[in-house]
């Protein structure tokens, strides 16, 4: 989750990229149910959002100034590099503390699919898994979670409080084509009651900051924070899949 939305939507007309730390990863956690590179390649047609997909190996060579931009993370010049193949992996340089850097590694580069949209950021973490988020228009953002088995989408509205997703899709590994989605985003009323009882059958964590889950808004408020301490891929899904299910 960006930590400065409101600069965000200030700028939403030119597509700033928004730099976000890379984070390592937590251990433990219970797995959940899964153009220019400036352009938008976005299309609106018949009261729906075309998004076309594109492999992440040409994903990465057609944004790579973005995303160093948005997160620092370089491409290793794999020229250098004995024993890989540079047409099925990459290696990623990822800035930690102290201006120190690491090498992170994703394979199968040539069949997986993401969405073909500049990052607005970009986290690499363990076992071949990254997750993009991507500035679709003013009111719509996509995290795009890279899973071993193909990407898992979340639509998300964008809010000065933090994106609440309103629509999933799970894409196979090396899917082409293209991505529909309805341009008629629901109506979200963020002063409703919160369904407390749901959110903490979901995520029993809640349960200890039940004060602040009276109202959605405050119910989005906790969770975008939360999120913002959460470096582990299966957790930030399943935290997504309790504002998918809590906020229809």
């Amino acid at each position: 989750m960006t930590e400065n939305l409101g600069e965000m939507l200030g700028e939403l007309n030119n597509v700033t990229p928004m730099v976000v730390a890379v984070e390592e990863e937590d251990e433990g956690m219970v797995p959940v149910e899964e153009a220019s590179s400036d352009e938008n390649t976005s299309t609106v047609v018949e009261n729906e959002i075309k998004i076309d997909f594109i492999k992440f190996s040409a994903w990465v060579t057609k944004f790579e100034p973005v995303i160093t931009e948005v997160s620092g993370i370089k491409k290793l010049n794999m020229s250098n590099v004995r024993g890989i193949d540079p047409t099925e992996s990459i290696i990623f340089k990822l800035p930690v503390e102290d201006d120190k850097m690491i090498t992170k590694q994703i394979d199968d580069t040539n069949e997986i699919p993401v969405l073909d949209l500049p990052p607005i950021s970009f986290t690499i973490y363990k076992n071949n898994t990254f997750m993009i988020t991507h500035l679709v228009n003013e009111q719509v953002v996509v995290k795009c979670y890279g899973l071993k088995t193909g990407p898992l989408l979340f639509f998300c509205r964008v809010t000065e409080h933090g994106f609440i997703p309103f629509q999933k899709e799970k894409i196979k590994k090396k899917n082409d084509g293209s991505i529909n989605i309805s341009s008629n985003y629901p109506v979200i009323d963020l002063d409703a009651d919160a369904d407390a009882e749901g959110i903490f059958l979901l995520y029993k964590q809640a349960q200890k900051v039940h004060d602040k889950m009276k109202t959605k808004k405050e119910a989005l408020i906790w969770f975008t924070e939360k999120m913002k301490d959460v470096s582990d891929i299966n957790h930030l899904i399943k935290i997504d899949q309790v504002l998918l299910n809590s906020f229809k």
